[in-house]
């Protein structure tokens, strides 16, 4: 998985993403760009 430095800084500003529960985690940044580099092949 390649990752553009401007999305990994945005990771790290982020501090994670809120899942649908309004929980903050890394993990769910790594996840959604997961799903995202997926569904933009």
């Amino acid at each position: 998985m390649v990752l553009s430095d401007a999305m990994v800084d945005s990771a790290k500003n982020t501090r994670g993403i809120r899942d649908k529960n309004g929980k903050r985690h890394q993990k769910g940044v790594l996840l959604w760009m997961k799903t995202t580099e997926s569904r933009n092949r």
